[in-house]
């Protein structure tokens, strides 16, 4: 099914598959916040959680840093915001409209991301996270389209373990 991002389809979007890092003694875990719907569009939550030793990671410049969808057919703008300006500084201000387009949620503008690399040290146990607006692309022809849509990042802990998670559309 491929309409519009609200459009009844029988069950919930959700946020799975993520990445597993047990050897590394690190956990990334998520949950939906709530389902688009008129009133807003999809939000997620991220966790990070260092379970091993006191230790620096490299991160994207938005901690976790999962904003890139490689098919660009959706969009992840983290609520903070700080590294992100648009693609194209004549358009629209901002990402996020605060209305839908008929009944989808869809981007206002392309994301362009600072390009660095973010460290943190975290104790035992320590967690980040970060919460973030998942929204379709304003060029698509379809909204939220059905299907697993991933998105990934990475970060440095001795080598490179990619982060990831998927938006699941019924």
């Amino acid at each position: 099914m491929s309409g519009g991002c609200f459009q009844s389809r029988g069950q919930d979007i959700r946020v799975a598959n993520f990445s597993d890092h047990n050897d590394i003694n690190v956990s990334f875990t998520g949950e939906v916040l709530q389902q688009p719907s008129e009133d807003g569009p999809l939000r997620i939550e991220l966790r990070f959680t260092n379970e091993g030793p006191e230790r620096t990671f490299g991160f994207d410049p938005v901690v976790p840093g999962l904003y890139v969808n490689p098919s660009q057919t959706l969009f992840s703008v983290p609520d903070n915001r700080e590294p992100i300006g648009p693609w194209d500084p004549d358009g629209p201000d901002g990402f996020a409209p605060d209305e839908p387009d008929g009944d989808c949620w869809r981007a206002l503008n392309s994301m362009a991301v600072a390009n660095y690399v973010k460290w943190r040290t975290l104790a035992t146990g320590e967690q980040l996270t970060d919460q973030y607006t998942i929204l379709a692309d304003s060029e698509a022809d379809t909204c939220f389209p059905s299907g697993t849509h991933r998105f990934e990042s990475s970060f440095d802990l001795e080598s490179e373990h990619p982060l990831h998670y998927d938006v699941v559309v019924p």
